[in-house]
């Protein structure tokens, strides 16, 4: 039996005391339908062992309510990000991935 303990890795620039900081983010086309139900499931969540950093919903040329379902949240934790053009997602996560300051990205 193989008993090869398990460690945890905080990073040295984690804000939160111990707990992993987290950053939600999605990119969405058009995702006018599920944007809501979508940040309320987040923000609905326990938050047991770790602190939500943000939301960030990043619209790639939405042209219906998007963004506009999305920023009534008035939620500081949510941020939103309008793209007129298409970039795509591959574009947006690169975008993501560079400015990124949490622990951990979903």
């Amino acid at each position: 039996m193989n008993k090869t303990p398990v460690t945890t890795v905080i990073p040295a620039h984690n804000k939160s005391m111990g707990r992993p900081t987290v950053t939600v983010a999605v990119s969405a086309y058009n995702e006018g339908y599920n944007i809501g139900k979508f940040l309320n499931s987040i923000l609905n969540q326990k938050r047991d062992g770790f602190k939500l950093d943000k939301i960030l919903v990043i619209s790639d040329g939405s042209t219906d309510r998007t963004v506009e379902i999305a920023q009534s949240f008035k939620n500081p934790l949510i941020k939103v990000e309008i793209y007129r053009e298409r970039a795509g997602k591959s574009t947006h996560l690169n975008t993501i991935y560079s400015s990124l300051t949490s622990d951990i990205l979903v």
